[in-house]
């Protein structure tokens, strides 16, 4: 996790090093990530940092804070936590019964996760990608083994600025937007000088004049027990 990366998603006043060893404490608090930026903070009472800020960084954090802790003994406990939590099924919590439901609930109108994607069961991800948070996510798990390392998640386009590494000793910054599909961005009307990847689930722009990354091509090569392309 570079500085950058922790510094754009933290409070202005919050330093990076007081976010990841409050980070460490709620993963070891609890026996695992922190399931939503909600239960961080009520775990740590780190109410300097806000919400809005940490959400567009929340689906990656596990990954990030994994690997940024190896071999750093003030997070050993935390990192292997996370490792073990990663490298594991995912524990889903048991569904109510019927008599579980709050009252309120089964009065009123009910809540609903919406669309799902078909079933994956790839790693943590149950479930294909059918939103742009989903492919967010997915990119998160494999930007270790695509050969990225991320600089900077922002709400504005592109979404995402990052370093690829193009050869042994060299990298290159490159601006990236999430798609669930490639011609989104398209429809989405983004300018095409501004961006340099899009990194999506289904690639569907055959005349697209940028690169793509399809995740939906790349886990089919780890599925497969084959090493990705470098």
């Amino acid at each position: 996790m570079s500085d950058a990366f922790c510094s754009n998603a933290l409070a202005p006043d919050s330093t990076t090093a007081d976010f990841l060893t409050s980070y460490a404490a709620a993963v070891c608090q609890l026996g695992r990530a922190p399931a939503t930026p909600a239960e961080f903070l009520e775990v740590t009472g780190r109410s300097d940092l806000p919400l809005d800020r940490l959400a567009h960084i929340w689906l990656l954090l596990p990954q990030f804070f994994e690997r940024f802790a190896r071999g750093q003994g003030e997070f050993h406990a935390a990192a292997q936590l996370l490792a073990a939590q990663l490298a594991g099924p995912l524990k889903l919590p048991p569904l109510p019964g019927p008599s579980q439901v709050p009252a309120r609930c089964a009065r009123g109108k009910q809540t609903s996760t919406g669309r799902i994607g078909r079933p994956l069961q790839f790693r943590t991800l149950l479930h294909a990608p059918v939103t742009e948070l989903g492919v967010i996510y997915l990119f998160g798990m494999l930007a270790d083994e695509l050969g990225f390392l991320v600089e900077q998640l922002q709400p504005s386009f592109p979404d995402c600025i990052a370093l690829r590494q193009i050869g042994p000793e060299h990298w290159e910054r490159v601006r990236i937007e999430f798609e669930l599909e490639s011609r989104n961005f398209k429809t989405h009307r983004h300018p095409v000088d501004d961006c340099d990847l899009i990194v999506c689930w289904r690639h569907n722009w055959p005349d697209c004049p940028l690169e793509v990354v399809e995740l939906q091509s790349r886990i089919k090569d780890l599925e497969g027990g084959s090493r990705l392309p470098d």
